[in-house]
């Protein structure tokens, strides 16, 4: 004898149906959000007629079905998010300055009006952005250095690079508050070469732990806002090397006045790269963050023999 589905007009022996799995776990329906809870594997909503495979393997990630789950993975993937809008508020710092002396190296040039409301404006968020750095480097100095992450049961590669990279990442903030010490009347476009090194070490540090971790989370290994850290280290390089750039112009060629303004530029449209970047790269973290606290289910945790 036979069984017919409803849904799907599918016929099913009593065999079949006898041994399917049901779901023993609340399990949302990937199509409408009905709750799967006590249906057959092989069935269908009863809503909209989505397949209870198809829901299944949309709520399980066989990727990671092989690894252990990290033992205090929420306080790793909860770390990397702060380290990551640490790095965002810290690098928020440069822009000001850079954009203030691009309005200054205007000057030099035949303007149509004066700058000078603009440059008065920005000074003021100069002062804010420097506060708000040194409040990121502050905390980024705290979650990368005694705050502990927990250590067992963590993939021996993210074992291995971790130390490293927190030396690397702790070191960078460091740097970076060395780097905003003066104040404002000193603030130039120095800060601004001087903040591309440490933002650098910052994300050298961070690379690894993010590629690993971003293996346990199936939203940022199919996402196409994934953000590439070597792309965020390239624009930190690039925006230093052009401000160094112009200030060596600045002291020994002072006539240079119109590549000295572009290099400016280069400069702060880098630094807004970069900082357009690290705002995607608190969003991966956030995904990281949200898989490592709460693991997808193991798919025999979700299926339950029927009882005979």
């Amino acid at each position: 004898m036979c069984a017919v589905d409803p849904h799907n007009s599918e016929v099913l022996s009593e065999s079949t149906v006898a041994n399917d799995p049901v779901v023993r776990r609340p399990i949302a329906c990937s199509h409408c959000g009905y709750n799967l809870e006590g249906l057959r594997a092989h069935g269908r909503c009863p809503e909209c007629g989505t397949s209870v495979l198809e829901s299944l393997a949309s709520s399980i990630d066989l990727a990671t079905s092989h690894m252990e789950p990290l033992e205090r993975g929420g306080r790793l993937g909860g770390t990397l998010l702060v380290l990551a809008m640490c790095t965002l508020f810290a690098t928020a710092a440069t822009l000001g300055p850079v954009a203030y002396f691009i309005t200054e190296s205007i000057t030099t040039l035949p303007p149509a009006t004066s700058p000078s409301t603009l440059s008065g404006s920005l000074a003021v968020g100069s002062v804010l952005c420097l506060s708000l750095a040194r409040i990121g480097a502050c905390l980024g100095i705290l979650a990368s250095g005694p705050f502990p992450w927990g250590t067992r049961k963590l993939d021996q590669t993210l074992f291995t690079s971790m130390t490293r990279s927190r030396l690397f990442i702790c070191g960078g903030f460091i740097l970076w508050l060395v780097a905003m010490a003066p104040s404002l009347a000193m603030l130039s476009l120095p800060l601004a070469t001087y903040a591309a090194i440490p933002a650098t070490m910052v994300l050298i540090g961070l690379q690894p732990l993010v590629t690993r971790a971003g293996e346990r989370s199936k939203m940022y290994r199919g996402s196409v806002a994934r953000q590439p850290i070597q792309l965020l280290i390239l624009a930190a390089v690039l925006a230093g090397g052009a401000s160094l750039t112009k200030i060596f112009l600045q002291i020994g060629v002072p006539e240079t006045e119109e590549w000295q303004y572009l290099l400016g530029v280069i400069a702060l449209t880098s630094f807004a790269l970069l900082e357009l970047g690290l705002c995607y790269l608190v969003l991966n973290c956030w995904w990281i963050w949200r898989a490592l606290a709460s693991p997808p289910p193991q798919l025999d945790a979700l299926l339950e023999a029927p009882k005979q």
